[in-house]
């Protein structure tokens, strides 16, 4: 799940999904930080090479 408030991380997490913050949208690191987010990306990029880095993780 990707999502930039904590009611994404916290609906993540309720159906088993890891759960992926991002800072370019409303919510803030503390926010997510503070829900759990399994990962906490700044830019696009940054989410790119998380979502990239999970799905090759998955195929193994």
């Amino acid at each position: 799940m990707v999502g930039d408030r904590f009611h994404d991380v916290v609906g993540g997490h309720a159906v088993g999904m890891k759960t992926v913050g991002v800072l370019y949208g409303y919510g803030s690191r503390q926010e997510l930080e503070s829900v759990h987010a399994d990962y906490i990306c700044q830019s696009m990029t940054d989410l790119q090479t998380t979502l990239l880095a999970l799905g090759a993780e998955m195929r193994h």
